[in-house]
């Protein structure tokens, strides 16, 4: 507490030239602590879009779909396979919406009833497809928000019909239920090109479609399972039950960590961009205590004629040193943190923390200023008395 004292009395008798020292610093850990949320909040983003595209699943497909189609008979091959939670063919066309005076290119998913356990559909009207709808090649289709307030001018739609073109053919849609409008920054950067996400039963494509097979099928493996294992038996399996070859598993799980590996790399890259400042802060850290030293040679010659040792006075200007970086790094965090919850309140986000890039912005403003101290700090030990004493 002595050496705590002492410090205090010493940083604050030039409190301007105090300030502007611990500013650097905070600025330094700020931004750090701004870049560890964005980073994070990209990384869930990513998880959440890839999520609502059922990209946290397998997919079963085949190489030659006319000589090793996907069929019935192997979406039961994988549905009495082990580690297999749920399934659902999918089948993909592109087509034209249409409602009132509205119209839209669309992109048209057909799955079973069974694909809302795969791929995130929320429901904010009327209902999702259901086992009835696929068996008796019903008619009906789930919109999306967007489409349901342009065409309709209110979400809750369900019950309307809408006209589907596929190829030459149009055909008559009821409205079974709206969903939120999602795979938001998917669909967004992908809306010039495919504005709706359109999903109707699976066996209603293959009538119009003139189509009897899938182009592949969607499979969420059991949370206690290896996707790359129950990919590798389900293929397997299909090989040895159809008594054909050419299928192929496609692990998205591995995927989805390849690019959430990829925005932890940037997100490090950019941490230390950040921590370049706190270095740079450091050394000005450096430079105060050289001017200290030069200022306070005659106070250092007295403590030293009195008997204080080379310890006693590095351990003072060290103490210095700490508490600028300590006081700098905790203004910083909390500049940091009310930064990020403005911008949570702001744009309606949810912010996560990571601790692990705070910890390390404060380990590393703290210790980095501790070692450019050590020079300045021995040299005031290694003054004689006498000379620091007959400084003017």
């Amino acid at each position: 507490m002595e050496y705590v004292e002492e410090a205090f009395r010493v940083l604050f008798r030039q409190p301007l030239r105090t300030v502007l020292t611990m500013l650097g610093i905070m600025i330094g850990v700020a931004s750090v602590v701004l870049i560890g949320v964005i980073s994070q909040y990209g990384t869930d983003m990513l998880n959440s879009e890839m999520e609502a595209l059922g990209l946290s699943s397998l997919t079963i497909r085949s190489e030659n779909a006319d000589y090793s189609p996907l069929g019935e008979e192997e979406l039961r091959v994988i549905g009495d396979s082990e580690g297999v939670e749920a399934l659902s063919p999918v089948m993909m066309e592109t087509g034209t919406l249409r409602a009132n005076d509205q119209e839209s290119e669309a992109m048209l998913w057909g799955v079973s009833s069974r694909a809302a356990n795969i791929i995130s559909l929320q429901v904010t009207s009327g209902r999702l497809l259901c086992a009835q709808d696929c068996t008796e090649y019903r008619n009906v289709c789930l919109i999306d928000e967007s489409f349901s307030k342009a065409a309709f001018g209110t979400t809750q739609s369900a019950g309307q019909t809408v006209q589907i073109q596929l190829g030459k053919y149009s055909y008559s849609f009821t409205v079974a239920g709206v969903v939120k409008t999602g795979t938001g920054l998917l669909q967004n950067f992908l809306s010039s090109y495919i504005p709706n996400f359109i999903y109707i039963p699976y066996t209603t494509l293959q009538l119009y479609s003139g189509g009897s097979s899938f182009d592949q099928i969607a499979v969420k493996v059991e949370a206690d399972s290896s996707a790359d294992d129950v990919g590798e038996e389900l293929v397997e399996a299909l090989n040895q039950r159809t008594g054909l070859s050419g299928y192929l598993s496609g692990n998205l799980v591995g995927q989805k960590q390849s690019l959430t590996n990829i925005l932890d790399l940037c997100t490090l890259i950019f941490s230390a961009v950040g921590g370049i400042s706190l270095l740079v802060a450091s050394l000005s850290i450096m430079t105060i205590m050289f001017i200290s030293v030069q200022e306070r040679k005659q106070e250092i010659g007295i403590k030293k004629a009195l008997g204080a040792s080379r310890g006693r006075i590095m351990a003072g200007f060290l103490t210095e040193a700490l508490l600028l970086s300590g006081m700098g790094s905790a203004a910083g965090v909390t500049i940091g943190l009310l930064l990020s919850g403005a911008l949570s309140l702001l744009t309606g986000i949810t912010i996560h923390l990571r601790s692990e890039i705070l910890l390390a912005a404060v380990m590393v403003s703290v210790l980095s200023a501790v070692l450019f101290t050590l020079w300045p700090a021995k040299r005031a030990a290694d003054l004689h008395p006498v000379d620091a004493l007959r400084t003017e």
